[in-house]
């Protein structure tokens, strides 16, 4: 194996992209969260007029059997899951390059512009449309199975202006991650939350009657999404960052969208429940943008591997010592980076395995400074996230990329426990 300091030749084993974006957080939290915001989508004002349309649809071609009434409903929700699935596939499948521009300061600035714009949108600086040809496409006359599965397949086109942002956002994400798996997953929970209303609906087609009239509170929900894309803008620049910065737009966001939606914003509805709706979400966003802050503060004084600038003199003097050597490759930019130390360097069994490590960072953000170029020529670093374990002899015997984001802490702990094990130099 190479040694330290002797490196030509090593090569990374994958092509650097975005990591997990769900990384630490629990993937039925997740699903959850998609879920609910399926559900929510509901409530826009171009997905919810379509309900009582729809129900009638199922309930004319059920002749008023209710078991043909929740087959045709079951079949639309199955169109619906299907076109965001597939979606959500060919995403994943694709995302390679969006992946590796996401670590493009430009780019992630240009995608936060866009959710910016979206925002607006959602709080009325402008109103999106869709071509005519379209909306006469997707809300063509088809009967029976076949139409109410056509009326699945097509509803995101009709109800695009709405749902688009938030269905982009989800796709950027999943195609940043290029797992199709997840892809598919994080799609069809979508459609599931989206289609639900329809399929209880189309089964006790009488609680249509129940739903309340279509009205300004409409136009509320969709500011409530347009915070939401505002929180998005932020999370794609969090890279660019420092943390303390990110922590405080992203508090900001939640407390003043939250008051916006919750206390300032004049909408009203026919229905007596509607303030404290209001009130409520006004009020989960405030606890969110203040369990951010809290949160922020406990993964600062969290316990951590003692870290120190990269230095040859550092990494010489280790190996006289027979010490091993975790070498970090980052960039301020770099956003797997921040998961990965936030995943395993502040897990308490890493750090314990960690001590007696020398532990380096070698911030790569100047990709272009003769410095850099000179440490990554040195240790044959392709990209970021880089990390390089050297063992007690100053010989090369790990190095990882991205795949860290999906390794257990547990793991890592092992591994570093090994690097004090060496069979000579």
């Amino acid at each position: 194996a190479p040694e330290l300091g002797k490196l030509e030749g090593v090569r990374s084993d994958e092509e650097n992209r975005i990591g997990s974006l769900i990384a630490g957080s629990g993937l039925l939290i997740t699903l959850g969260f998609i879920f609910l915001g399926g559900l929510a989508l509901n409530l826009t004002p171009c997905v919810y007029p379509l309900i009582p349309i729809t129900i009638s649809f199922f309930v004319g071609q059920a002749s008023g059997k209710i078991s043909r009434s929740f087959f045709l409903a079951l079949i639309y929700v199955l169109g619906m899951a299907l076109t965001y699935s597939l979606l959500g596939v060919v995403a994943a499948m694709t995302g390679g390059l969006l992946g590796s521009s996401l670590q493009n300061p430009a780019v992630l600035v240009g995608v936060a512009l866009i959710f910016l714009i979206f925002a607006a949108g959602m709080f009325g600086a402008f109103e999106i449309r869709i071509p005519l040809f379209l909306s006469n496409l997707a809300g063509g006359s088809r009967q029976g199975v076949f139409g109410s599965f056509f009326m699945g397949l097509t509803v995101g086109v009709v109800a695009a202006p709405c749902i688009g942002p938030f269905v982009l956002s989800l796709l950027t994400y999943v195609a940043a991650q290029g797992d199709p798996y997840k892809g598919f997953l994080f799609f069809f929970v979508l459609s599931l939350g989206l289609g639900l209303p329809f399929l209880i609906l189309g089964t006790f087609s009488g609680a249509v009657k129940r739903l309340p009239r279509s009205g300004e509170w409409m136009v509320w929900v969709k500011k409530v999404f347009g915070v939401v894309m505002v929180g998005v803008a932020v999370y794609f620049v969090n890279p660019l960052l420092s943390h303390s910065l990110y922590v405080v737009l992203l508090t900001a966001t939640a407390l003043v969208g939250g008051l916006y939606v919750g206390l300032i914003d004049k909408s009203t509805a026919s229905f007596g429940w509607f303030r404290a709706l209001k009130v409520t979400v006004g009020l989960l966003m405030v606890v969110f943008g203040a369990w951010t802050s809290f949160a922020a503060i406990a993964e600062a004084n969290a316990p951590t591997l003692a870290w120190q600038p990269y230095d040859d003199a550092l990494v010489a003097q280790a190996r006289q010592e027979g010490k091993p050597v975790l070498i970090d490759f980052f960039a301020d930019w770099c956003l797997p980076c921040k998961q990965i130390e936030k995943k395993l360097f502040h897990a308490p069994q890493v750090v314990e395995k960690g001590e007696g490590i020398l532990a380096l960072k070698a911030d790569l953000t100047k990709e272009n400074s003769p410095e850099v170029r000179q440490l990554r020529q040195k240790y044959q670093v392709r990209g970021v996230p880089t990390i390089l374990l050297f063992d007690a002899g100053g010989r090369e015997i790990h190095r990882f990329t991205d795949e860290l984001l999906k390794m257990p802490p547990e793991e890592f702990a092992r591994i570093l426990e090994g690097a004090f094990e060496t069979n000579g130099s």
